[in-house]
This record gives structure tokens, sequence and C-alpha cells, in this order.
């Protein structure tokens, strides 16, 4: 699955469980599912997990979200083994907003 480069960045949707392997990618990442992230993922931008029930979020390896991950649920559950850290960064959110091409949206404020 293509997830996007830094200079071009990729609006990625997937409705139901995922798992990423070795992977990286760049813009805006939207999952409506569990996920669980191994090996060397890296992923610049913005992270929304969604889902109506338990969401199971873990990363195994060397993992990296670089800008700002949003997981919700009723029940969410982070797990984080290795190196895998979340890490926000304005630098990588304002790189995906700059260089997504499209004009269906526009985000209009941000809070930190």
């Amino acid at each position: 699955m293509e997830l996007g480069t830094t200079s071009d960045p990729k609006i990625t949707y997937v409705n139901g469980n995922v798992g990423f392997t070795d992977v990286s990618g760049a813009g805006i990442l939207i999952i409506n599912g569990n996920v669980k992230l191994s090996g060397n993922f890296n992923f610049y931008g913005i992270v929304l997990v969604y889902g109506q029930s338990t969401i199971e979020t873990n990363m195994i390896g060397n993992n990296g979200i670089y800008g700002g991950t949003i997981i919700v649920g009723d029940n969410v559950n982070v797990k984080a083994d290795g190196n895998a850290s979340f890490y926000y960064s304005s630098e990588a959110i304002a790189l995906a907003q700059m260089n997504l091409k499209s004009s269906r949206f526009e985000i209009v404020s941000w809070w930190e």
C-alpha cells in the first residue's frame, strides 16, 4: 500500500483492521479499526485511528510517527515495544498540509 512520501504526501483511508511492516509514508493516514505496526514503520504527518469499540494499537520494533497522532474509541489500548515512539512535529504536519494536492479540504485551526 502506497502511503505517500514527504515530497508527495497522500491521504490514505483504511476501513478495517490493518497491519504495516517495514513501511514509510507521509500525509494523512486514517484507519477505521485496529492497527499493528511492526518492523521499521515511519510516518510523517497526521495519523487518525478510530472505531466504535476497542482500539488496539501495537507498535513493535523501530517505529516512529512524526506529526500528530489521534486515537479514538470506547476503549483505547496503545502498546509500544522496542524503539517505538510517537513524536509531535508541527513541521511534519505543516509539510503534509502544504504539499497535499487537494482543494476539497482546508485545515482551519490546530490546537497544541
